[in-house]
């Protein structure tokens, strides 16, 4: 859809210019250099173009967004949405259909499987917990200053000094462990033996027994992704038996181990399901949020950054999702902070997180030493798939292991066999 420029007629307002005298002559011309010459360094210097401004009363965004969690005493971020699309609407005078799609679909939309024929694919969308590049997705640097944004949340978006999403809060994945209130946590060192920690470093408690499921695709991502390890059948087999021997025995059923006190820890948690367990906490017990433990020393939180993705190019239609998306964005980024306890993206709304997440300092210490060296990327979509088919394939294989069934030599030969049955990310 074309822009048109706001004025009679969809033209530019036309100024006539004063009338001139000798002084103000030479006063314009004088103007007009430095007008011409700061022109001129600025394009030396690279900076954007400032988009024109559109008349956005004849849009029409198809939108699809993604259904959050209702729980109690937080507000239900559907009326959120409603708010901020009702008051884009009143603002600009342009047009929303908002659809709630389901994740599935939004991963088939941006990874190319979803039916070509569809006449409704939106403008503006939820990327989901776990994104994905695609190849329709439109770089939005020109109306979207990077620099608003936490590095961490930036960088997961940017790609040969492009920004192809608007990112919304930073959506992490640990060990949830279990603790008394009040209480002290085990030393971090698993010696048995406390240590003076240094100025400002946070204690983290080390589980003695943890429950873990084996069949989602984060139990491996969280270790070997964050490490920048290969998915080998080295590195595999290192991590399975590591995992057997400090988490413990393998429990059908994590969350009955954990609700009936076989298990103090739970792998792999991600914020709802965080929310969700520290909902059902009994009074005088407590639970935390630590980095997932691994054997390659780097203990860092995994995580990706949600954000609204653009998928329509040019014009008053573009105009009009950004800005749509940008709203969005800093709404969900606040509702997560406040609900899920995630970092919200924007740098200026990271109060929200330190005064509203419900974490203490030790607890947002640990996230945030994640984050702010976090190197993490939005994966290409074929990547995405391929890690996600090899995890499924390994995890029969590391479930038998795990349960004492098999040996370490099966194990390695039925890793073998799934790494050649699947192409390596």
């Amino acid at each position: 859809m074309a822009g048109r420029l706001h004025g009679k007629g969809g033209s530019r307002w036309a100024y006539p210019l004063p009338r001139r005298t000798k002084g103000s002559t030479r006063r314009f011309t004088c103007s007009l250099m430095v007008l011409t010459i700061a022109a001129l360094l600025a394009s030396c210097l690279g900076r954007p173009e400032v988009p024109d401004t559109y008349d956005l009363r004849n849009v029409r965004l198809v939108v699809w967004d993604a259904l959050q969690v209702k729980f109690p005493d937080s507000a239900d971020y559907s009326e959120e949405v409603s708010r901020v699309i009702q008051e884009f609407c009143r603002e600009t005078g342009a047009t929303v259909d908002l659809r709630y799609a389901e994740r599935r679909e939004i991963l088939d939309l941006l990874t190319g499987t979803y039916p070509k024929d569809t006449t409704e694919v939106p403008h503006l969308v939820f990327s989901g917990e776990y994104p994905v590049l695609s190849d329709r997705l439109e770089d939005v640097s020109h109306a979207v200053d990077p620099d608003i944004f936490l590095d961490a949340a930036a960088n997961y978006w940017t790609r040969d000094g492009k920004l192809l999403g608007i990112p919304a809060f930073i959506h992490w994945t640990g060990t949830a462990v279990k603790y008394q209130a009040g209480g002290e946590h085990a030393p971090e060192n698993g010696e048995g033996e406390g240590r003076d920690l240094e100025e400002g470093e946070a204690q983290v408690p080390r589980p003695s027994r943890t429950a873990y499921w084996t069949d989602s695709p984060l139990f491996l991502r969280c270790a070997l992704d964050v490490s920048g390890m290969e998915w080998g059948a080295e590195t595999v087999l290192q991590y399975a038996e590591w995992v057997r021997e400090n988490y413990g025995s393998f429990h059908d059923d994590p969350l009955s181990a954990w609700e009936h006190g076989l298990a103090d820890a739970l792998y792999p948690v991600n914020p709802y399901l965080y929310k969700w367990l520290e909902a059902r906490e009994e009074e005088g017990s407590g639970i935390t949020i630590v980095p997932p433990g691994t054997h390659f020393d780097d203990d860092r939180f995994y995580y990706t950054v949600p954000a609204y993705l653009v998928l329509c190019e040019g014009g008053a239609e573009k105009a009009a999702a950004v800005e749509l998306g940008r709203r969005l964005a800093k709404s969900l980024g606040r509702w997560a902070a406040r609900t899920l306890a995630c970092v919200p993206a924007l740098v200026d709304d990271m109060s929200i997180f330190n005064l509203e997440s419900g974490f203490d300092y030790a607890e947002r210490k640990r996230i945030w030493d994640s984050v702010v060296t976090g190197e993490a990327k939005a994966p290409e979509a074929a990547e995405y798939l391929q890690v996600v088919s090899l995890a499924g394939a390994l995890e029969a294989p590391l479930r038998e292991f795990l349960s004492g069934r098999i040996s370490r030599q099966d194990l390695e030969g039925l890793i073998h066999e799934a790494l050649s049955r699947n192409t390596r990310p």
